[in-house]
């Protein structure tokens, strides 16, 4: 897989990849690329995520969205 010209390629092709292969996050980042994954690229899986067996939504990315739609309105 050679170099995207484009940044958005690039990273449709690293999500992809965990979804394809059936990886999970690495603990160390989990919180930031699910936050990424739902938010910023909209893909909210239904239930459950790719980190660690967990059935729900992370917490702290649960938190972070509510504040920003809470901010979003509030403006």
């Amino acid at each position: 897989m050679g170099p995207h010209p484009f940044f958005l390629h690039g990273v449709a092709a690293f999500f992809s990849s965990y979804y394809v292969f059936n990886l999970e996050y690495p603990a160390a980042g989990s919180s930031t690329l699910e936050f990424i994954q739902r938010c910023i690229l909209g893909i909210n899986l239904e239930r459950g995520s790719k980190t660690k067996k967990r059935t729900t939504m992370n917490p702290h990315v649960s938190t972070l969205l509510r504040k920003l739609i809470d901010f979003e309105w509030a403006s």
